[in-house]
């Protein structure tokens, strides 16, 4: 495991492979670990996967808008790595990390990709699933643990994986996480995305595809649908996500 060490910061990730480098950026409360299968694109190319702070052994002061924050984890990612330009590649809540970070870094991305993304929560689907997450955080995070971890996973031993790296973050972070992403509200830079960007969709998550329209004006921006998926791309369908993303790799 590689570190980045700021302040009172430490964001612990994994780098692995060479070439074009792409950065991850996983959901609240699941860390790092929801991109295992991710890593067999490190034949091709440099992947970046951190653990933000407040997840896995990352560990922060809780500021008051962690979507900053994390963004400032990515820069320093980048700054320690010598890396000018990245393709960025999101799973869900991350993608508001990830637009947020284009827009206040256009000149340090060379591409964006998006498993589920939405520049608002805009849907009455996607406003429950939020809701959920802070009822069982005030509630039981262990049981929303569990169902995160089952829900990413078709074998017991990757749910296991995920549900003990996600007891490893911190609450605090972790709630922040979910409430920073409910609340914000970035459909005014969706036409400002100037990089190549792929937005995935799991043909059956209708409740989260809906959001493409805040994107179509955008000639930058190309939708593409996995057939009977859901939302959980980068775990439960990995292998069409990781094609999808070895194609957009290869226009670049």
């Amino acid at each position: 495991m590689e570190s980045v060490v700021y302040d009172d910061t430490i964001v612990y990730y994994n780098s692995v492979g060479s070439g074009l480098p792409i950065l991850f950026i996983h959901p609240p409360g699941l860390g790092r670990r929801v991109f295992d299968n991710q890593k067999k694109l490190s034949k091709n190319y440099h992947l970046l996967i951190p653990d933000f702070s407040g997840h896995g052994n990352s560990i922060s002061p809780l500021s008051d808008d962690i979507v900053k924050q994390y963004v400032i984890e990515i820069k320093q990612i980048l700054d320690k790595e010598h890396i000018d330009q990245v393709v960025i590649c999101a799973y869900s809540a991350g993608g508001t990390i990830a637009q947020t970070f284009v827009h206040l870094f256009p000149e340090k991305v060379r591409g964006l990709v998006i498993a589920g993304a939405y520049p608002k929560v805009n849907s009455i689907g996607l406003d429950f699933m939020y809701k959920f997450g802070f009822y069982m955080l005030n509630n039981s995070p262990k049981k929303l643990a569990e169902i995160l971890a089952f829900s990413n996973s078709r074998n017991k031993v990757y749910k296991d994986i995920l549900f003990h790296h996600t007891m490893k973050s911190t609450v605090a972070h972790w709630y922040a996480f979910y409430e920073d992403t409910y609340h914000y509200d970035v459909i005014h830079w969706t036409d400002q995305i100037e990089c190549p960007c792929l937005l995935a969709y799991g043909q059956r998550a209708y409740w989260v595809h809906k959001h493409k329209k805040y994107y179509q004006d955008n000639p930058n921006v190309k939708v593409a649908f996995v057939k009977n998926a859901f939302h959980q791309l980068p775990t439960k369908n990995w292998e069409a996500f990781n094609h999808l993303i070895n194609q957009f790799m290869r226009s670049l």
